[in-house]
Formats: structure tokens, sequence, C-alpha cells
């Protein structure tokens, strides 16, 4: 026998007389709504009340977002605990960001197919060039490799792109975040919190402003309790 179908958002719910539970899943969870066997007439009324069940008790027709980690000064997780995540560099080794604990970091994402990363990469370099000593780590994550979608960076794509652009190996990681929306950037203090965020091409000058001012709000906080306007208590 057939089994019955009907499409919610994001979700699909199943329903079969032959069964005895109708599932429910969407993106971020799978809910079983015990039913017993509907002859067809009943069937869609079965479907609607099922979809009532699922919007007041899951809200599945509207994902919840994540609440955002910018400036959150209680999470020390480095992004919802991303900075435990073990990655290989261009020289083949395993780091995390944890590995850079009591230093700033800012991180950027890159593919080779990405047009803008590359002037991005380039801004990046000259920052970094521009700075004293080891105040802030600049790591390239990169997120695939030409294919794009569905091809992830392997530490052979990290290599070429140290190499094309004289990075340090062992700051150019390689991931499977093919999905990912680039160039993008993170800054994180040495403690894990997520200073700041943006998606979208920088010039080295908004890099540089960027650094300058959170590096700075950040030592005001920790020494001295002071908060800036983009921090928060959660």
């Amino acid at each position: 026998m057939a089994t019955a179908r009907i499409r919610v958002a994001d979700s699909m719910l199943l329903l079969s007389p032959m069964s005895d539970a109708t599932r429910l899943s969407n993106r971020s969870a799978t809910l079983w709504y015990p039913l017993v066997p509907f002859p067809p007439r009943r069937r869609l009324a079965a479907c609607f009340f099922a979809v009532l069940a699922c919007v007041f008790q899951s809200g599945c027709l509207a994902e919840a977002e994540p609440p955002s980690a910018i400036g959150n000064m209680t999470d020390t997780s480095y992004y919802d605990m991303r900075g435990k995540i073990a990655r290989s560099n261009a020289n083949g080794e395993t780091v995390s960001l944890e590995d850079f604990a009591g230093q700033f970091i800012w991180s950027d994402s890159a593919a080779p197919w990405c047009g803008p990363c590359t002037p991005q990469t380039q801004a990046i370099k000259q920052v970094e060039s521009s700075l004293d000593g080891d105040a802030v780590v600049f790591l390239t994550v990169m997120t695939s490799d030409m294919g794009g979608l569905g091809d992830p960076a392997t530490q052979q794509t990290a290599a070429r792109w140290a190499s094309r652009f004289r990075l340090d190996p062992a700051h150019v990681l390689a991931a499977d975040l093919t999905s990912m929306t680039i160039p993008k950037h993170i800054l994180f203090s040495p403690e894990g919190h997520v200073l700041f965020e943006k998606t979208a091409p920088m010039k080295a000058s908004e890099i540089d402003a960027v650094l300058d001012k959170h590096m700075d709000d950040w030592w005001a906080w920790k020494r001295f309790g002071d908060f800036a306007d983009w921090m928060r208590i959660d």
C-alpha cells in the first residue's frame, strides 16, 4: 500500500496505515508521534493534527537560530566548542584553535575557486606583516577544493594555498565546510571569546581597525571590568 506524504517547509511528515507511528523529521531533530491506523478519508485530518503538534511542540516550521556567540563574555568555547575540532594543516599536522589559546586569533576562510579570496588573503598578509611580535595568530581555513560544494579541502589544498601566498603552512588548515559563504572572518580572544565576525571581503585598513578596537576593548574588560558597547553577558 502506498505511503501518504505531506511536505511542510523543510520537514517531511510520513503517514502509513501499515505503521503505528508517524515520523516527523527536520534538520535538527526527529520526533515520533504515535498514531493508530486511519481510514483513507481520515488520513488528511491526521496529517493536519500531527503538523499542529509539531508546530507547538518543536517549532519545526521555523527552525530557531542558535544564540550568537559574538560578544558573549561568558562563552569561552571558541565558538560553540569548535575549538576542539582537529584539522590538518598544510604540513600534515593536526591542530585546533585551542592549540593557540592565550593569543588573539584572526581566522579567515577561503577556497581556491573564490575570486575575492585572493585579494582578501593578500590584505590579511599585509596586516600580519605590519604587526609586531605574536600578538595575533592569523589562521586561514580552506573550506573546499576547486570543486566547491561537496569537494572538501585536503592537506594538498592547504599546502598549495600556503605556497601561493607564502603563508606559514602551519597556519593554513584544511576543512570540510563546502557550503560556507566566504570570505569569512572571526576574531577570537586569548580565552576563546568570539569578539568579531563578518562574512564579506575586508580591506587591510578595516582589519587593522577591528583589531585595534576589539583587542583594546577586550584588555580593558579583562583588566578593569570595563564593558564595550558590543559586549554582553548571557
